[in-house]
């Protein structure tokens, strides 16, 4: 009867420990990166390089601006949980906009990116640094 009892316990917590499918789905986990960051970032392939803040929303969702030399615009996207970005960000200039996607990682304080971003059908690489803005 004990062994039965046994069993029937190990095949019900089996069957409720493998109810779910393991798939990651966005909104569904606390971003290790959530906060607000600034700091600079550059492109040695385009030549260009400015400033960048945003702020990393409880689920990933990422939202600020990138400036460069001749002018700024609107960034939004993504962090997902394993660090990668996908983000766009707008020229207030009207001359297009930027498709960036990279990996992201925090490391001594500073949350860091290595990424590629897509402009008028180029392709760029970029790295950036920032700290966190308190804001």
């Amino acid at each position: 009867m004990l062994k039965k009892a046994l069993l029937a316990f190990g095949i019900a917590t089996l069957t409720i420990g493998c109810g779910g499918s393991g798939d990651f789905q966005a909104g569904t986990y606390a971003s290790i990166y959530r906060g607000a960051y600034s700091g600079t970032w550059s492109s040695a392939t385009l030549g260009e390089h400015g400033t960048i803040s945003f702020r990393v929303s409880d689920n990933g969702a990422v939202n600020g601006t990138l400036a460069r030399t001749s002018d700024s615009g609107n960034l939004v996207g993504t962090i997902d949980h394993t660090g990668r970005l996908y983000a766009t960000a707008g020229a207030s200039s009207g001359a297009g906009t930027y498709m960036i996607s990279g990996t992201v990682v925090l490391q001594s304080g500073h949350l860091l990116s290595n990424f590629t971003f897509n402009y008028m059908g180029v392709d760029y690489g970029g790295t950036f640094d920032t700290t966190p803005s308190g804001s």
